[in-house]
Formats: structure tokens, C-alpha cells, sequence
């Protein structure tokens, strides 16, 4: 996470955690999941259309195809895959939350940049 100098990391990570103690606790609403998935559809017809090789036509959709042959024995998953993402519940992402948004099982790296002129 990025976060303004002004605040320290204790800061952040306390807002951070009142966040997710919140979606663990009473979840999402509805309208905040539909958005999420509004949000990735589009991005998933995105990526097919350039991925990361903007500059290769299609090769979003070649490598998916690539992905669900190998992985899946399926490349006609590139069709369906969304249906999965969309039948998520909000029950799901809470639970969800409770069992992988647990504070204990997290790991944390703080990174400060160098002052200037320290080397």
C-alpha cells in the first residue's frame, strides 16, 4: 500500500485494518460487489484485447487460450471464465474475509526511501 509521508505506517495500517475488521465483520454491500465485477469483466475484455503486449494484437486472448488449454485442458474457458467471477455471493466474500484477512496471517515490509544525497 502507498500512503502520504505525513502519515506513518502505523497510521496506515490502523485505517487499513478498521477496513478490512469492517468487511470481515459485516461484509460488503451489494452495490460495492457489483462494481467489482463490473470493474474486472472489464478488465478481463481488456487484457484480451492487448494483455500486456499492447502492441501485439490479441495477445491477451492467446495467452488465455494458451492458459486454459495447459492448465485446464479447456481453451474454451476463455468463453465461460467470467460466469465463476459473477456467481460470487456476498456471503462468499466474507467469508472470504474472515479467513484470509486475518491480521495474524499477514506479513508486512515497510519501505522508506533513501534521503537524498544518502548513499
Amino acid at each position: 500500500m502507498l500512503y502520504k509521508p505525513e502519515y506513518s505506517p502505523e497510521q496506515m495500517l490502523a485505517a487499513y485494518d478498521d477496513v478490512l475488521d469492517a468487511v470481515r465483520q459485516q461484509g460488503i454491500e451489494r452495490d460495492e460487489l457489483d462494481e467489482v465485477k463490473v470493474k474486472f469483466r472489464s478488465d478481463y475484455f481488456s487484457s484480451l484485447e492487448g494483455g500486456h503486449g499492447g502492441y501485439i494484437p490479441r495477445y491477451g486472448l492467446m495467452h488465455y487460450l494458451a492458459c486454459f488449454t495447459l492448465f485446464d485442458d479447456d481453451p474454451l474457458l476463455v468463453n465461460s471464465i467470467l460466469d465463476g467471477f459473477n456467481a460470487v455471493t456476498l456471503e462468499q466474500v466474507r467469508a472470504a474475509a474472515q479467513k484470509y484477512l486475518d491480521p495474524a496471517r499477514r506479513a508486512l515490509v515497510i519501505r522508506r526511501p533513501s534521503k537524498k544525497g544518502a548513499a
